[in-house]
């Protein structure tokens, strides 16, 4: 049942011969975790009732096109791929992986574009204001290497939310 420990992971790799099984059903158990949030956001309610009610073992390449998986890979590559993902992802602005994060979650709550529309123009706008964002444009106009130095303890999520934000405040 580990596999429900990588559904919260915003990107899960996972070698292809890897055997997978939601197996709640061939234990007599519930779904535990927050699995029935996370997985039928990811895969959709028809392949969750699937997987939970008949409780296959599948491999994971058989599933490499599900967004269950962001990389499948061979066994022999995995820890290579999530440590040339990770070397990636470092060299990006913290603030604006966290940012994104942040907005990716609010989204899959939020009634309305329109209220997504204003609480990105927020985040956007402090954003705009910020060391990360006169280093991106200066690496791009230099054609460098980036230097990113804002911190993510520096992003006000608190004040980015439906609750907080009034469109006049903008």
């Amino acid at each position: 049942m580990g596999i429900v420990l990588t559904l919260p992971m915003h990107i899960r790799i996972v070698a292809e011969d890897a055997k997978i099984c939601f197996a709640f059903a061939k234990r007599g158990l519930s779904m535990e975790g927050c699995s029935s949030w996370f997985l039928p956001r990811l895969v959709g309610p028809g392949k969750a009732w699937q997987w939970l009610f008949a409780a296959p073992t599948f491999l994971a390449k058989e599933e490499r096109h599900s967004a269950l998986f962001n990389y499948v890979v061979p066994a022999s590559e995995v820890i290579n791929t999530a440590m040339a993902l990770a070397r990636e992802i470092s060299s990006k602005s913290a603030t604006s992986v966290a940012t994104s994060s942040f907005l990716i979650k609010q989204g899959l709550t939020s009634n309305t574009p329109d209220t997504m529309h204003t609480i990105e123009s927020a985040c956007f706008h402090w954003m705009a204001q910020r060391r990360d964002f006169v280093e991106g444009v200066a690496n791009f106009l230099q054609n460098r290497p980036s230097d990113f130095q804002d911190k993510v303890s520096l992003v006000p999520f608190g004040t980015f939310s439906e609750k907080q934000i009034v469109p006049s405040k903008l």
